[in-house]
């Protein structure tokens, strides 16, 4: 195989394993550019990484980071490597939907051209890149559950009989639709005093209290080591999505055994509608509140039939399935592109 290098952005535990699945040698960025930042150190923090960027490698995979080489190729640099972004990340969403400024998404479509191929997670991702980039080769891969994981979380009962409902989310909660899922949950309150949202992960305590405002029903958990038994605890996952291209977490929330509601903005969608199609639903709060409280009225042997469904739609997620398809599908581009 010609010499393959990884370049990471955040490095996904599952985007490692894409890495070594084609014993590409890893890079870091870390100094990380973000949505927040002023143009003028964005600016600086992309210049800076870009000429920490290794030259002598044949192919290098981008953890939705493109622009990093991309600009190195504009500076001259980097002509004899072929850039391949792994699409796991919001940004081509935030850039179709104007979420990024006028001047910042003319210099990422500019630098989109010099792509050499795309890896796409999932027929959402494909959607979002054929949106701006028809002509680029393409592939289909998918994300996955780690192996040691599958195996904490498939052995997890849900309390399916709880009012208890579950979302992990970051600080971009625009994309994760923490803003959304708060709404919808005050909303449910409204008719059922016992809903709460448990608020899984590291976000800023300052923007749960500006969206949840104090509510009763909203519960942030932090950071959890036992994802698993956390999950346990709740009758329902929700991601009211913006653009998440594959969430690994809705996968795990399925083997866990908890009906998971989705976003059409979210692309693991294709694998909640295997599950039940009704779990997928347009991103606004009116919409998840009233299936929330549908889900919730459902008898317990309903419950159980959808917990056993989504389950074993999971079960086509593992790390044994669906690394050998990166493998694959890397291998076919790579080649076609050396031609």
């Amino acid at each position: 195989m010609n010499d393959v290098a990884i370049l990471f952005n955040g490095a996904h535990p599952v985007h490692k394993k894409f890495g070594e699945s084609v014993d590409a040698v890893p890079f870091h960025i870390t100094d990380r550019v973000t949505k927040q930042q002023n143009a003028l150190y964005k600016g600086f923090k992309l210049i800076k990484n870009v000429f920490s960027l290794p030259e002598n490698f044949d192919f290098m995979l981008t953890e939705s980071c493109y622009y990093y080489p991309a600009f190195k190729r504009r500076l001259g640099g980097m002509r004899k490597t072929k850039i391949i972004n792994i699409s796991c990340g919001p940004l081509f969403y935030h850039v179709i939907t104007g979420r990024v400024g006028k001047m910042e998404k003319k210099v990422l479509m500019e630098l989109e051209k010099e792509i050499d191929g795309h890896i796409v997670l999932g027929k959402y991702g494909e959607e979002l890149v054929r949106k701006i980039d028809k002509e680029t080769q393409l592939r289909i891969a998918y994300p996955f559950i780690i192996s040691e994981n599958y195996k904490r979380f498939s052995s997890v009962k849900p309390d399916l009989n709880s009012k208890n409902l579950a979302i992990i989310a970051t600080n971009d909660y625009v994309c994760k639709g923490l803003d959304i899922a708060i709404e919808a949950v005050k909303i449910a309150w409204m008719e059922d005093k016992e809903i709460r949202l448990n608020i899984i992960g590291n976000i800023n305590k300052k923007t749960i209290n500006k969206l949840s405002e104090g509510h009763p029903a909203i519960k942030h958990l932090g950071f959890i080591s036992n994802l698993p038994e956390v999950l346990s605890k709740n009758s329902l996952y929700i991601h009211p999505a913006r653009g998440d291209t594959f969430p690994v977490s809705i996968l795990e929330a399925m083997a866990a055994g908890v009906p998971t509601l989705v976003s059409e903005e979210t692309g693991t969608k294709e694998a909640v509608e295997k599950a039940d199609k009704n779990f997928i639903k347009k991103a606004g709060a009116e919409e998840f509140s009233a299936f929330i409280l549908n889900y919730l009225s459902k008898s317990e042997s309903e419950k159980e039939l959808l917990s056993k469904k989504f389950r074993k739609e999971s079960e086509e997620y593992t790390e044994e399935k669906k690394l050998p398809v990166f493998r694959k599908q890397f291998l076919s581009l790579a080649s076609e592109l050396d031609q």
